[in-house]
């Protein structure tokens, strides 16, 4: 789902009750409720920037009302189920793209290793390495990140110096780095 400007959205400060409250004017035994809550734009904009991943403050901020009414409207049956229907779209989305991206990735790192030169390698696999951890975020998978290298042996960084001179035996252009 793409970053939306939040101009565009519908959001737009809510408008005061007219209901009369609980009190004066008010039939005995009826109780308040609050106009924003029942504001069916409203209620699809929340869903939509918390998918998003704006924070409350920020979208009762646009909207023109408090932080706390913004979490009550999260907290709607109807709206926490416009977030799952949301965050479901995102997800086929982001597999959808990732696949798409992955492919064409795969075959430009394949064209480094042959033709490419070293940076161009690492640059290609650092980039494939975000989009699989993008890719099993979005499956719901969960990962296991191991950062000390393998088992036994040297630095990482050795060990990826190590992999590139196997890769460009021949190459004359000396890696840069430490």
């Amino acid at each position: 789902m793409a970053n939306q400007d939040p101009s565009s959205l519908s959001v737009a400060p809510v408008e005061p009750t007219s209901t009369p409250k609980r009190g004066r004017g008010a039939p005995k035994g009826t109780r308040h409720v609050k106009e924003p809550l029942r504001n069916t734009r409203l209620q699809n904009d929340v869903a939509l920037l918390r998918v998003e991943g704006m924070a409350r403050k920020k979208i009762a901020d646009l909207a023109g009302v408090s932080p706390m009414t913004v979490q009550r409207i999260e907290a709607l049956p109807e709206v926490q189920a416009r977030i799952a229907e949301l965050r479901e779209i995102h997800r086929k989305v982001t597999m959808e793209r990732g696949t798409s991206v992955g492919t064409k990735m795969w075959d430009r790192l394949d064209d480094a290793v042959t033709n490419g030169t070293a940076k161009d390698v690492n640059l290609l696999t650092f980039a494939q390495g975000a989009l699989e951890r993008t890719l099993a975020s979005a499956s719901g998978e969960k990962q296991q990140v191991e950062v000390s290298g393998m088992a036994g042996t040297q630095a990482p960084r050795v060990e990826i110096k190590n992999l590139l001179l196997q890769l460009f035996p021949q190459s004359d252009k000396p890696l840069s780095g430490n």
